[in-house]
């Protein structure tokens, strides 16, 4: 056994032996309380999260299968385990539907839900957001995918590396909006949910979902949703089938010449479209709150 093939394996062993300490852990917990400090700080409820002894619990799956754990005491920092195999890996909280976000860390993910009511995956590490973003777009072609980042605390602009994995995966950036009077420190969705509310997240989101503005003609658009231009034929058509009835007419034309297909056509490919996203298409599965 070479150098490469010893280091790939002890990498394997250490892996396997974190899922299976993880599951231990998974087995031998409960539900998490919500009075747990890092719940009631976050403001959040458990989605998912147990606790055992004054430590939370939050699963990293991959494929299904528990793999490691991320772990947060009374001091409210989260830890993943040592040693685990966490690329690719989430927390799934709530059911997808034409639409998932994906954030980096519980907290965020759990004010996303509470104010949206969409499915969100926890990345667990802003390392690890490429990864989930793939693994999910490969599982879930015709969702789009909204990338939840944090603003810049020096009120810059939306991150590069959110931005850069939106663009990997035909996605769109999300951030948060503090509006002038952004407290110091305030940065994430869930700095958002506690200083401004539920309104305030789901109209982030919303704002970056919502359809074209009109040109100059009524009812013709002159771009596509989010993202288009760098998105592949088949993530634009996902899109447009994401749309209602009428924001689809509203920019069909518009949208099949940026294609330069003609509208026919178009209309035939996101009718088909519409009727695979009733197929499901990934097991996704929904994590009420703890009691």
């Amino acid at each position: 056994m070479d150098a490469t093939t010893q280091r790939s394996a002890v990498l394997t062993e250490q892996q396997m032996a974190t899922a299976k300490a993880a599951v231990s852990l998974w087995d031998r917990s409960t539900p998490a309380a919500r009075a747990h400090p890092y719940l009631v700080a976050k403001g959040v409820q458990p989605y998912g999260v147990r606790q055992i002894g004054d430590r939370l619990l939050l699963p990293v799956r991959i494929d299904g299968q528990l793999r490691s754990l991320q772990l947060i005491g009374p001091d409210l920092v989260p830890r993943l385990m040592a040693g685990g195999g966490t690329a690719g890996g989430y927390q799934a909280i709530g059911t997808p539907g034409d639409l998932l976000c994906i954030a980096v860390d519980f907290a965020t993910a759990a004010s996303l839900h509470e104010a949206t009511g969409h499915a969100v995956a926890v990345a667990f590490t802003a390392d690890n957001l490429e990864a989930v973003a793939r693994a999910l777009r490969v599982r879930m072609p015709a969702t789009t995918l909204v990338i939840c980042a944090d603003a810049g605390s020096d009120g810059s602009a939306q991150p590069t590396e959110a931005t850069a994995v939106a663009r990997e995966v035909g996605g769109v950036v999300a951030l948060p909006d503090f509006g002038a009077d952004r407290p110091a420190g305030a940065t994430s969705f869930n700095d958002l949910f506690r200083l401004r509310g539920t309104p305030a997240v789901a109209a982030a989101i919303a704002r970056v979902l919502a359809p074209p503005a009109p040109a100059a003609r009524e009812g013709v658009v002159t771009a596509l949703p989010p993202s288009a231009e760098t998105a592949s034929d088949g993530q634009t058509i996902a899109r447009l089938a994401a749309l209602s009835t009428l924001d689809y007419d509203r920019c069909r034309e518009a949208a099949a010449e940026r294609l330069n297909v003609r509208v026919s056509a178009l209309d035939k490919a996101v009718a088909g479209a519409r009727r695979s996203d009733n197929e499901p298409t990934v097991n996704f599965v929904e994590i009420a709150p703890s009691p």
